[in-house]
């Protein structure tokens, strides 16, 4: 997912209930994963609270479809739930991925705006090594292994 684990005196890991469990098992999840990855592909928001209204289309898309789906007091209360991950986290992934990359790997950072659409003018690439097309044109090279984040 490519958050980091804060330092365990983050104020902000006070705040919410639960934060703390969540900051502890993202070392765990960092160590295990984040070797794995070649590359990290974040989508940044704007507005990370643009997650209410996509959720809340998906809920009503499910509906109109006959199948179950939350009401809007349900998905209130269910993206409420991970909002403080978000509160707590993001600041620092796009710190990363504007800077030397996330964990200093490649990184293609795409801002996206409430309709998910790419904001013109913010997408940047960190320490790529080539050019994509050199590496997606190349058969001999071996498959890169992602990491997508979406920052929302």
């Amino acid at each position: 997912n490519g958050f980091a684990p804060l330092p365990s005196d983050s104020a902000v890991l006070s705040q919410h209930a639960g934060l703390n469990g969540v900051n502890e098992r993202l070392g765990d999840y960092e160590a295990k994963w984040h070797g794995k990855m070649d590359a990290w592909v974040v989508l940044g928001l704007e507005d990370v609270s643009s997650v209410y209204g996509w959720r809340l289309q998906a809920e009503r898309a499910m509906a109109a479809q006959g199948r179950p789906g939350m009401s809007d007091a349900q998905v209130a209360d269910f993206v409420s739930r991970y909002m403080p991950a978000y509160d707590a986290y993001l600041p620092g992934l796009y710190e990363a991925a504007e800077g030397e990359g996330v964990g200093g790997k490649p990184t293609l950072l795409v801002w996206v705006d409430k309709k998910r659409a790419p904001v013109v003018g913010r997408t940047r690439c960190i320490n790529w090594k080539c050019q994509m097309s050199k590496m997606l044109g190349r058969a001999s090279l071996p498959a890169l292994r992602w990491g997508m984040v979406l920052g929302s």
